[in-house]
């Protein structure tokens, strides 16, 4: 089982190769030396550089506790050493997974930090009762640059990271999501909906995103309602 930085060495070893001009092929040997990224010579754009890691490699990438239904969950995302490797490839774009949450955000090293989660059927269906469009429901796969090698748009859908230009982090605010006030404390105070969820709060603008909301909201307040139950019997 290979140690989390070296299958970001992998990754970015694959790209290099990626990038070589058509019918080329990789060297036999890789130097145990990573280069700085070279000039793309069969494309119009310069060479970026992607890195890709399942755990997380910073914490601003994560919702602060009274955001979570898991409140200890931030305890098991993160890797120090994958934060370490990122710093020293200076990437344009990491690409991250574990926490099932969609997230689209540029941090103070430069990197735009990217996940786009298939997610189980259950959290497909809050996802799609929130924010009701044809890209919510297909869920397509994103990409990263577009053919001038320019970044890509963000979505409404990464709804949590656009919840953070809204609201700073703040791990002594007394202002819950609502959904976990309802699990843990009712008498705590409560984000405005609007701060939490913007797109999510307004009515959907054609009849079939309307449609939409309505076939997937029981399945996503049972959803939501089992979350609530399970933190209370916590």
């Amino acid at each position: 089982r290979k140690h989390p930085a070296e299958m970001l060495s992998i990754a970015f070893v694959v790209l290099r190769a990626l990038q070589r001009a058509p019918g080329r092929h990789p060297p036999k040997k890789q130097s145990n030396q990573l280069k700085q990224p070279q000039q793309n010579t069969h494309t119009h754009f310069e060479s970026k550089v992607i890195t890709f890691s399942h755990f997380l490699p910073r914490e601003e990438l994560m919702p602060e506790k009274r955001f979570l239904f898991q409140p200890n969950l931030p305890q098991i995302v993160g890797s120090s050493y994958i934060r370490r490797r990122v710093e020293s490839l200076k990437p344009d774009v990491h690409v991250f997974g574990h926490t099932h949450f969609p997230w689209d955000m540029f941090l103070d090293d430069g990197t735009r930090y990217r996940s786009w989660p298939l997610g189980t059927p259950e959290e497909q269906a809050r996802r799609i009762a929130s924010i009701s469009t044809e890209e919510a429901e297909q869920w397509l796969p994103m990409p990263v640059f577009d053919s001038d090698g320019h970044h890509y748009r963000s979505s409404d859908n990464c709804w949590f990271s656009l919840m953070y230009t809204r609201v700073g982090r703040d791990p002594y605010s007394p202002q819950w999501a609502p959904y976990v006030a309802m699990a843990y404390c009712t008498k705590a105070q409560w984000l405005p909906e609007p701060i939490l969820n913007g797109a999510g709060c307004l009515d959907p603008p054609t009849e079939e995103d309307r449609q939409r909301r309505e076939r997937f909201t029981q399945k996503s307040s049972a959803s939501m309602q089992r979350e609530v139950n399970r933190g209370k019997s916590a």
